[in-house]
């Protein structure tokens, strides 16, 4: 029966086997890779290679890195470079950061993040490392760039991230070459067996640009016939005129190593750079008079420019004779000349020999490169050119000046997120006639008012357009008609219109027929305002702002960005109070403005002040009845005036909250920020009883076993809370009470079995307690009264206290612990 079963199984293995030849007969064979042609347009092509050759954009600066040091350092052969990247950075905290490291075209080998391996993203144009933890870290990376030919390439074009210098160490295969360093310094190159190790530091900006030439022999071929173009851009003051040439040299015939320029009488050659300067000095002749003579690195065949920096007197409102350093004879030169817009002063030409005038369209651009300003006039040339100038000082204008002496702004931040905001801005003015401000983003604006009264300003997206009172040109014999407003004083209109209080003896000298003897102001009176003793005075006036800006709601734990208002004018004095949900507490605040209130100082301090609360004597009455709304009022007008604090931003919305003050002087057109870090009371009680227990579970190990594993873990313990208790408020006393119970419980543990047999007896023989009151034990009862007596005047000293007796009584126990062991050894 088995023989049958085995011939059909085998048949089916043939057919399935035969069948999977079949199919592989039956596929298409693979095609083969083809060659071909693509046709494209010559402009096409060209394009294409302007974009390979151009060198990739240097790539901003990452925020949240700074940069400790890089090194990049390997070998060039045939336009191929093989090296490697050794960066050093500490990345701040903050979040997680993109660390910038490469240009994206470079190939990467084996990337290590402190010894460990590492990967790189690409993001854009660049490989990024991401990494979100704080710290100092070491990146290794190997990488290619270029790819190798069959010709010497003799440049290396590679960018890096911005950043501090980088140490460059390149190995280039070829020997009897001359380097150049653009993007930094270079340093030493000498030659190792057969190639050039170069040795230099980049600059900031992380481009290296390396390249190379081959030395020439010292022996010329020739004398060198050579033509020039020179541009010379002049900048003119009262009594002193500089100039900066660039001079492009294109040797026709031979090869040359050395330049001579003719000096004119005056010129003072400052400096000279180029490529291909060695060193340079002047030099005085009897036949060529003064010449510069700028001795170049090598011997140049085709062509080189230099850059000279020069000066010349000038004596005030006297001509100005324009002159330049040219090349010598028999060097043809031609090229233009400018002179740039000085400041204060009028120049018009005077005398003009072998120059031609040049229309502003026709000024050529190397000369406009050579200054940032304007050219007011140029000139060309084909020959040394003499130029004389005429200088007259402008006259005078009369400036107009805007500032923010003082801006005093009150935010208060709801629990549902809101953000409400009124900000008073004391204006001076002199001449202008808007303010521009800058809500923040989603804010809307709800009442604008302008010296106490109403106003409606222009709205433009996010920034409101509010009108300015201007100065006031007034003649001895002009008033002006002031309205007196609610609540308003002399002293307040004085300040108005001479931005000094105490000049209200003016105002009051020419009003009195209108002013009460009591000095009081009736709200609808018109005063008179004499003219100041200037004839124009600045106006001081007072703009209010209030606006809403709806944010997310608190959570138990995050973030909350505060923004007031930009100004399109500086700021003096800018003081901000904060108002926080009592719901929550800030545990950091990050800004550019200085906490004045509420400061979380260093633990000495904080000790000092626990101290000074814990022993000094609070005391508390009853008597009097007075509104808390108007008691609030009164102090924070207090603290707002008292300290030297600008005038308080009335708000129309209640003050609710804890209040936190911040300050700032010389703001500028900074906008001010605030970064609140906060958590809500909740998380708070959970940190800190877990405080607690850490710290009792903590000491409770440490107490019951021996070694030095249990001390360190109490150690580390207590350290991790105090730095958390720097941010966090109340933990302190939580580890005080914490160790409290530990020791306490540890006590309790020992003497249990003494207080035990101490009950037995007592409960035996009751007779006994009557014997054990001495009068000794009297005193010692009546002193443990009067320090518990003591304590709870000042409960903040409780956790303190116990602390120190109760490690008093166990250290006093170890101690004889420790005696009656050595003598039951001995």
């Amino acid at each position: 029966m088995r023989r049958p079963r085995d011939a059909i199984l085998l048949l089916a293995v043939f057919l399935f086997v035969l069948g999977l030849g079949a199919l592989a007969a039956a596929a298409p064979p693979e095609p083969k890779e083809s060659k071909g042609t693509v046709t494209l347009p010559l402009s096409r092509w060209r394009a294409l290679e302007d974009d390979l050759a151009a060198p990739a954009p240097p790539h901003p600066a990452a925020e949240g890195v700074l940069w400790v040091s890089r090194r990049i350092e390997g070998r060039f052969r045939k336009g191929l470079w093989t090296g490697r990247l050794v960066a050093r950075f500490d990345v701040l905290p903050g979040g997680p950061v993109r660390v910038p490291v490469l240009d994206h075209r470079a190939v990467l080998g084996e990337v290590t993040l402190d010894g460990e391996p590492a990967a790189l993203l690409e993001d854009g144009a660049r490989y990024a490392l991401p990494l979100d933890h704080a710290g100092r870290h070491e990146l290794t990376v190997d990488f290619h760039w270029g790819r190798e030919t069959e010709r010497f390439t003799r440049t290396l074009d590679l960018s890096l991230p911005e950043g501090g210098p980088v140490a460059l160490e390149a190995r280039i295969a070829e020997r009897g070459i001359t380097p150049t360093l653009a993007g930094g310094a270079l340093a030493s190159f000498t030659e190792q067996g057969g190639d050039t190790v170069v040795t230099g530091h980049l600059d900031g900006s992380g481009e290296l640009r390396l390249s190379w030439k081959q030395s020439k022999s010292s022996e010329p071929r020739g004398e060198a016939r050579i033509e020039a173009r020179e541009h010379t851009l002049f900048r003119v003051s009262e009594a002193l005129v500089t100039g900066q040439s660039r001079i492009d040299l294109h040797v026709l015939e031979g090869e040359t190593d050395t330049i001579r320029l003719s000096l004119p009488p005056g010129v003072e050659v400052l400096r000279v750079e180029g490529d291909a300067v060695l060193q340079w000095h002047p030099l005085a002749t009897e036949k060529e008079g003064r010449v510069l003579v700028v001795l170049l690195r090598h011997l140049v065949a085709d062509e080189a420019r230099i850059r000279v920096d020069f000066q010349l007197a000038n004596q005030p409102q006297a001509p100005i004779e324009l002159v330049m350093p040219l090349p010598s004879a028999p060097i043809p030169t031609v090229g233009s000349l400018g002179v740039l817009g000085p400041p204060g002063l009028r120049l018009d030409p005077r005398s003009v020999e072998a120059a031609e005038r040049l229309a502003p369209r026709e000024i050529p651009e190397e000369l406009q490169a050579l200054g940032t300003g304007p050219v007011l006039f140029g000139y060309r040339f084909d020959k040394s050119p003499r130029i004389v100038l005429s200088a007259s000082p402008l006259p005078e204008l009369e400036l107009a000046r805007t500032v923010v002496d003082e801006l005093s702004a009150s935010t208060v931040v709801l629990g549902d997120g809101t953000e409400r905001t009124k900000v008073a801005l004391r204006i001076r003015n002199d001449g202008r006639q808007y303010v521009e401000l800058a809500l923040p983003e989603g804010a809307r604006p709800l009442r604008s008012f302008i010296d106490g009264r109403e106003v409606r300003p222009a709205l433009l997206g996010q920034r409101l357009l509010l009108p300015l009172r201007q100065s006031e040109r007034l003649a001895a014999d002009q008033t002006r008609i002031h309205t007196v407003r609610a609540g308003e004083t002399l002293s307040d209109v004085a300040n108005l219109y001479y931005a000094d209080p105490s000049a209200w003896q003016r105002i009051s000298a020419k009003n009195r027929a209108v002013i009460p003897e009591s000095g009081s102001l009736v709200e609808g009176t018109r005063l008179e305002i004499p003219p100041a003793a200037e004839a124009t005075k600045e106006a001081f006036f007072v703009i209010e702002v209030a606006y809403e800006r709806p944010l997310h709601a608190l959570g138990a734990f995050g973030l909350e960005k505060l923004r007031l208002p930009g100004l399109d004018v500086d700021t003096t004095k800018a003081v901000w109070h904060v108002y926080f949900p009592s719901s929550h507490e800030p545990l950091e605040f990050r800004g550019n403005l200085r906490q004045a209130s509420r400061i979380k100082y260093d633990p000495f301090r904080r000790l000092q002040w626990y101290l000074q609360s814990a022993l000094g004597v609070s005391t508390a009455s009853a008597g009097g009845y007075e509104n808390i709304l108007q008691k609030r009022r009164a102090i924070y007008n207090d603290e707002a005036t008292g300290g030297g604090e600008p005038f308080a931003a009335l708000t129309e919305f209640p003050l609710v909250g804890e209040r936190y003050r911040f300050r700032r002087i010389l703001l500028g057109r900074e906008i001010p920020e605030i970064t609140v870090v906060y958590a809500s009371n909740g998380l708070l009680s959970w940190v800190r009883h877990g405080a607690l227990v850490a710290a009792f579970v903590a000491a409770a190990f440490a107490l019951r076993r021996r070694g030095r594993a249990p001390l360190l873990a109490l150690v580390g313990t207590l350290v991790l809370l105090v730095c958390l208790a720097h941010f966090v408020p109340g933990i302190h006393r939580r580890i005080l009470w914490g160790l409290d119970f530990a020791l306490f419980l540890a006590l309790a543990r020992r003497a249990w079995p003494r207080v035990r047999r101490l009950a037995r007896a007592f409960a035996r023989a009751p007779w006994l307690l009557a014997r054990m009151i001495t009068a000794r034990r009297l005193v010692a009862a009546a002193g443990f009264s009067w320090l518990l007596g003591e304590l709870a005047a000042h409960p903040m000293l409780l956790s303190l206290a116990a602390l120190v007796s109760l490690s008093a009584v166990w250290f006093r126990l170890r101690i004889l612990a420790e005696r009656r062991r050595s003598r039951h050894a001995t």
